[in-house]
């Protein structure tokens, strides 16, 4: 997602990048012209990006402008809705108004087969769409979505010292590696 969202022009040399091939070679000098993935303000910049989308979109897309402002973490949408064709809805929709900006939504998934038989093979997240087993699960934000329970878990590592006991620092250790966005835990 990062390198489909351009940076304006007046803002390009903050991003400068030097390079020679080899020690011989004169410095060539660029412009970075797009997000830079793994800076810290890179995910603020995607998300304000579709929120910008939503906003300018919102006449034309008022059903799903709602869930490109409010259920999108960096490039991933995590929502839910209710009935079949509301979902339907949801991915044509959304589908079509990020194509028309270059972003492709993929991974799309559901717990429900009629759901399913619509998205594109393109756009579908698991190997085996229609044929979930029980062990299969959606990894998403630190979390797992079992479809076929349509249950959240968060999968914890207990961390031990060598004497095998927990220790006050080993549970603050596993406490600040949840990643818990909605504030489940």
């Amino acid at each position: 997602m990062y390198r489909q969202i351009r940076v304006r022009s007046k803002d390009a040399y903050l991003q400068p990048i030097v390079w020679r091939p080899n020690e011989a070679d004169v410095i060539h000098h660029y412009r970075l012209k797009t997000i830079t993935f793994g800076i810290a303000s890179a995910p603020f910049q995607a998300t304000r990006t579709l929120q910008h989308l939503a906003m300018n979109e919102q006449d034309r897309f008022s059903n799903v402008a709602t869930y490109l402002q409010r259920d999108f973490y960096v490039d991933d949408l995590m929502t839910g809705t209710n009935p079949v064709e509301e979902a339907v809805d949801l991915y044509t929709e959304l589908t079509h108004l990020l194509r028309m900006d270059g972003f492709d939504l993929r991974k799309w998934n559901s717990n429900l087969d009629e759901v399913l038989e619509v998205i594109s093979e393109h756009h579908r997240g698991s190997a085996h769409p229609l044929n979930f087993n029980k062990e299969d699960r959606v990894k998403a934000f630190g979390l797992q979505w079992h479809p076929q329970r349509d249950m959240f878990m968060f999968n914890i590592h207990a961390k031990t010292l060598s004497t095998g006991g927990p220790t006050k620092m080993a549970v603050a250790s596993t406490i600040a590696s949840l990643f818990d966005p909605l504030a489940w835990l």
